[in-house]
């Protein structure tokens, strides 16, 4: 009764979010993401390494920038069918000048197929965080 997007075990893959302008009070600083994720089979013990990409487009920015720097975080399996989150550490967005309010933001997750998981990886859910320079837009 729920929506997945399922990373193999033994094949790179990624998965990219639909773009969205940051809010106007977006201070252009780093962001954290939080992962809720589950495994179908396997059952504690096991560990999933998420990573993440962001990148931040403006006005005159060429579409085809690079991609910030991937962080990653690893988890371990609790249990097979039960909600997992692990946060990560801070994401600096990629951009060909600066980064700020209404920027375009852009988002690739993958799974590191070096962690010990032997089953798909089912992200559920991803949580971005951020900073304001004010209380409102």
């Amino acid at each position: 009764d729920y929506w997945v997007l399922d990373f193999d075990t033994a094949t790179s893959e990624y998965a990219f979010f639909p773009t969205f302008p940051m809010p106007d009070n977006w201070d252009g600083g780093t962001l954290t993401a939080t992962f809720y994720w589950t495994t179908v089979a396997v059952g504690s013990g096991a560990t999933v390494i998420w990573g993440i990409q962001l990148l931040a487009l403006d006005d005159d920015d060429p579409i085809d920038s690079a991609w910030g720097v991937a962080v990653t975080v690893t988890d371990t399996s609790i249990a097979a069918g039960d909600i997992h989150k692990i946060p990560s550490g801070a994401i600096t967005p990629g951009t060909p000048v600066s980064r700020a309010g209404g920027d375009l933001l852009y988002i690739r997750v993958y799974r590191d197929i070096t962690d010990t998981l032997a089953d798909d990886a089912r992200l559920i859910a991803l949580k971005l965080e951020y900073t304001v320079n004010s209380y409102t837009e």
